[in-house]
């Protein structure tokens, strides 16, 4: 539009700078929405793709949340040694080897000599030559039936009632091998009932219905409350224990596992929350008064009857996931102290306290130089009142939230005979729930589920001592449930 200011009257030029006033002020407020939105959307962006970029190697997320994705080369914290793979020197090695004693012999004898028909069976050997062959016999049921009999005193009259072995207590029933090779099947190698019931079929000809099953299972649940109540009674009487959770599909719905575990025990709990109200129900952590080693889930935190360590291959995974989404330089400072403390204590030998106190020093000033470079890269943003607003804290300073708590953190280099590095036993004792799962889907009853749990924590204490699982099970349905 082509105007001639000169043309214009005062009062028609001073409207005319009013709407042009109005109309920059318009296009700034558009303007700064727009670089408000830019910077939103910029942010938004670089989140997801952070997000992406995560998996089970550079943060706490599970394995089972990988897919199909193709993880990048070289992300896993072990570190490369000069050992070749295989069995490692004076290592106990294992081999088929002869018995003294076998069960059967097979002669195989020439009598009749193959070149001149001469014959050898009074003749003496010069030399004997033997193979043994290990094999198992065919399956087959046996019935064993046990008789009582009952008989009268013939001097005072009275009726005598011999009684039956404490495991036979139906007129007909199955026996302590049968009951633990279903709960072998079911708790130590996870196979659904009715592929149990394929199986006994199969090789026993014998028909094992999944209600059967489910009693025999039952049967063990029953007999084991008492050594639950034992295994459960050490472990809070150990000095240090490792606490995990986890999904738990019961009944179709999710509920949480709970593991409290040390190099001697395991137990299992489950409930329908995650929280303090499950831990609390559970009972364990609010009468534990060790240390317990856990991931930073903050329900943990809020027991103050013990003393608390953090997992570091936890951190260490998130660590990688910063330096692999980031360009800030104090993660892989900080990940490659946390690794020179544990192969201090690796190395076995006591560690100075002049040494302590300036490996701890160091991490302190790179996490001081990690708060800046984050502070730097993500300053607090303000409102139109110029106030400081509330702005969700980012990944990387989350972490060195965690990783200030020193105590928790670097327990394992303080107390290096207490605690340790990582809290990778009780994930290992918790892997096999979620095998279980994997396996045979979800505990259809919460019955079941109840099974698995003390079961399966019972004969992980069993293997965590050595002892073996077959007749740890057969202890059970004999009456007398070992314990270590």
């Amino acid at each position: 539009m082509n105007l001639n200011l000169k043309e214009l009257s005062h009062d028609k030029l001073i409207e005319l700078i009013e709407s042009l006033i109005l109309e920059v002020n318009q296009l700034k407020e558009e303007n700064r929405l727009l670089k408000e939105e830019n910077r939103l959307l910029k942010e938004e962006n670089k989140k997801l793709k952070a997000q992406l970029g995560l998996n089970s190697s550079n943060s706490s997320k599970p394995p089972s949340t990988d897919g199909f994705k193709k993880k990048p080369k070289n992300n896993s914290l072990r570190e490369k040694t000069d050992k070749n793979s295989g069995g490692q020197h004076n290592h106990k090695g294992h081999t088929l080897e002869k018995v003294d004693t076998p069960d059967f012999t097979v002669d195989i004898k020439d009598d009749i000599c193959p070149c001149c028909s001469s014959n050898l069976q009074e003749i003496c050997p010069v030399n004997i030559t033997t193979r043994q062959v290990f094999d198992i016999p065919l399956p087959k049921i046996q019935v064993t039936e046990y008789k009582a009999y009952h008989k009268v005193c013939p001097h005072c009259n009275t009726k005598n009632n011999p009684v039956f072995p404490k495991n036979v207590t139906q007129p007909v029933s199955y026996g302590s091998n049968i009951q633990s090779l279903v709960t072998y099947l079911s708790i130590q190698n996870h196979i659904p009932y009715n592929r149990i019931s394929s199986f006994v079929s199969d090789l026993f000809n014998c028909n094992l219905s999944e209600g059967t099953i489910f009693n025999i299972l039952n049967r063990a649940y029953d007999s084991l409350e008492t050594t639950e109540n034992e295994i459960k009674n050490r472990l809070l009487q150990s000095p240090q224990i490792h606490a995990d959770e986890t999904g738990f599909y019961v009944e179709k719905l999710r509920q949480w596992l709970f593991s409290y575990s040390n190099k001697n025990y395991t137990f299992y709990d489950f409930h329908k929350k995650r929280g303090k109200e499950a831990m609390d129900f559970i009972g364990f952590m609010e009468n534990y008064r060790g240390i317990a080693t856990h991931d930073c889930w903050k329900t943990y935190e809020t027991y103050e009857n013990c003393l608390h360590s953090f997992c570091n291959a936890h951190f260490l995974r998130e660590l990688n996931g910063i330096i692999e989404t980031t360009e800030f330089n104090f993660p892989q400072e900080i990940k490659e102290t946390l690794l020179s403390m544990k192969k201090l204590v690796d190395t076995g030998n006591s560690i100075s306290k002049e040494v302590k106190n300036s490996m701890i020093a160091l991490y302190h000033s790179q996490l001081n130089k990690g708060f800046e470079e984050e502070l730097n890269a993500n300053p607090p943003s303000l409102t139109k009142t110029g106030k400081q607003g509330r702005k969700k804290q980012s990944p990387a300073k989350n972490l060195l939230l965690r990783l200030k708590k020193i105590p928790e953190v670097l327990g394992f280099f303080i107390k290096p005979n207490l605690v340790p590095f990582d809290n990778n036993l009780a994930e290992r004792d918790i892997r096999m729930v979620k095998v279980k799962q994997k396996v045979s889907g979800l505990h259809r009853s919460t019955q079941g589920a109840k099974q698995f749990c003390r079961i399966r924590g019972y004969l992980s204490t069993m293997k965590k001592n050595n002892i073996n699982i077959w007749e740890s099970i057969n202890s059970i349905f004999l009456g007398t449930p070992i314990m270590p």
